[in-house]
């Protein structure tokens, strides 16, 4: 029987280093499972902050793309031009109306083409959104050949 004994012993230390083994484990489970929730919240917060400031750059893109528009105007249209002989701005009285100096009707502007500028990058710099390029496309269909086909150089309508 001494041989017994001694696999007895062996079997209830092998149970006994088996049942740590097993607490162990859950504790390293547990601990998993919270640095996962940890990761995740994290993760999740990041994405909308990255949202946050993808939403900012745009806004803040939109911007530049105007005052660049607008810096453009001012250069093209004033370059030799004595300020004296610019035509005057129409202001807009109260209700956002023109005051009766202004022209009737719409007002045309001129957009001279850059290199890499499209229909729709010209429409978002002058009204805002790239929805609009039809109307400008529609303004100089008789010098477009293609809703894609601008050079530099070229002088478009925008009504």
């Amino acid at each position: 029987m001494p041989a017994s004994g001694a696999a007895a012993a062996q079997l209830a230390t092998a149970q006994r280093d088996l049942a740590g083994a097993r607490a162990e484990i859950s504790r390293l489970s547990d601990s998993v499972q919270g640095l996962e929730r940890d990761r995740n919240a994290r993760v999740a917060q990041l994405q909308q902050e990255n949202a946050a400031i993808s939403a900012r750059l745009r806004q803040a893109q939109g911007t530049l793309d105007q005052i660049a528009s607008a810096a453009r105007l001012i250069n093209s249209g004033s370059v030799g031009t004595p300020v004296a002989s610019l035509p005057p701005v129409p202001t807009a009285g109260a209700g956002g109306n023109p005051l009766s100096g202004a022209a009737p009707g719409p007002q045309m502007r001129e957009h001279t083409v850059a290199e890499r500028d499209s229909l729709t990058g010209i429409s978002e710099r002058y009204y805002g959104t790239r929805n609009r390029w039809q109307e400008i496309y529609e303004a100089n269909r008789d010098t477009l050949t293609g809703q894609t086909a601008l050079r530099p150089g070229q002088r478009l309508r925008i009504p």
